[in-house]
């Protein structure tokens, strides 16, 4: 039986990678109501297949969240370059997943809110292939 990739295992994977890169701030999955910025939150987009030649594939979407209370946008792109850097390493899969593509989308987006927090929207993508392709 051919299983394919749960998102949670590639957002737990992003996640504990934020986390031991010691950035400084605190990395959620889903944002307390109380909790201060800075902070980083993981949203998961969505997938889609994107099969190739040998492999039936899915390719994952996440954004990272980054959100400074500073009204110096030199922190904001600070924490944009300490998320980047962290994430350059591309991760290892369970067994009988292959990770073929690990690819920073870029800075999509940065907002500011009316209490002048400054919020960066940073894509990355993840191309894995879950079974070879039969004929």
């Amino acid at each position: 039986m051919i299983k394919k990739l749960s998102p949670k295992v590639i957002h737990k994977l992003i996640k504990e990678r934020l986390e031991a890169s010691n950035i400084g701030v605190n990395v959620y999955s889903i944002v307390p109501k109380d909790a201060e910025a800075p902070l980083l939150y993981i949203e998961y987009v969505g997938k889609k297949p994107e099969d190739t030649r040998l492999y039936k594939c899915e390719r994952y979407e996440y954004y990272i969240h980054a959100i400074t209370e500073e009204e110096r946008m030199v922190t904001i792109y600070e924490l944009i370059k300490a998320v980047e850097d962290s994430m350059i390493n591309d991760f290892d899969l369970p067994q009988g997943f292959k990770l073929l593509e690990q690819v920073e989308e870029g800075v999509l987006e940065i907002l500011e809110d009316e209490t002048n927090e400054k919020h960066a929207i940073i894509g990355f993508s993840f191309k894995v292939a879950y079974s070879f392709r039969t004929k």
